[in-house]
């Protein structure tokens, strides 16, 4: 495959093509998703992390194996469609995300389901 640059050059190499329009090429990246619920806590889906309860709404998820730099997270609380929910991530480090699930009208922690996603170097 060869894309045409708007420089009019054509340039054939997968790597220059993924980069040009996928942005900034970044090999041997892993993503680790899953869904939990911080009741329990529960595995609702995913695999390659482990879940630990804190306190209410608050979860650490361990990954195996750690990822070799700090990953990039996101996560979203699931909401009952009654009341606004959210999450955020209190901190992470190469092995491990701590996430927190609360009710933006109590403002405050609450248990329930969480989806994430992490990106980082393998």
């Amino acid at each position: 495959m060869s894309i045409l640059f708007p420089t009019k050059r054509l340039v054939t190499d997968r790597r220059y093509y993924e980069s040009g329009v996928r942005g900034r090429f970044e090999g041997n990246l892993r993503v680790e998703r899953g869904s939990i619920d911080t009741t329990g806590p529960t595995k609702i889906s995913g695999e390659g992390f482990t879940i630990v309860k804190n306190g209410t709404g608050d979860v650490t998820v361990t990954f195996d194996p750690p990822f070799s730099a700090v990953p990039s997270t996101t996560s979203i609380a699931i909401s009952d469609g009654l009341t606004v929910k959210g999450s955020y991530n209190r901190s992470r480090g190469t092995s491990f995300v701590r996430i927190v699930r609360y009710d933006v009208a109590l403002r405050g922690a609450e248990d329930g389901e969480i989806d994430f996603v992490v990106i980082g170097p393998s």
